[in-house]
């Protein structure tokens, strides 16, 4: 999976095909990171979010991403970085509008990567 990502690295369904391999491993920091460059790659794609990427991986590498962000977001989400989480998490679902304002929070409590955060803003107020 390494070797389809260096041979493709604008490919969104590499990065979920590892990043539900690091899961099924027990990395979740690593999952996390593939499943984060995905969104990042898919964010800019006009077509439909899940129908686009995500058909290769199947809704089976949907829900574990789903079951891998819920694993590290509070419940009740309090930290920018359990916004941040829930508004990718959200973005799995194709929830816009609620990703917008989960991500909107983030940067409110002042999330440690804002040009991230803001870079998934701007791609969701583009459609």
């Amino acid at each position: 999976m390494d070797e389809a990502i260096q041979l493709n690295p604008e490919d969104a369904t590499n990065y979920i095909n590892r990043g539900y391999a690091y899961y099924k491993k027990g990395n979740s920091e690593q999952a996390i990171e593939d499943y984060n460059g995905a969104v990042r790659l898919c964010s800019n794609y006009e077509t439909d979010f899940i129908d686009s990427r995500f058909a290769h991986g199947g809704q089976e590498a949907i829900e574990a991403g789903i079951e891998l962000l819920n694993s590290v977001i509070g419940s009740p989400p309090e930290s920018a970085a359990d916004f941040y989480y829930t508004g990718v998490k959200l973005l799995l679902i194709n929830d816009r509008l609620q990703a917008q304002m989960a991500f909107e929070i983030a940067l409110n409590l002042g999330y440690k990567d804002r040009e991230q955060v803001e870079r998934h803003l701007e791609n969701l107020k583009e459609r």
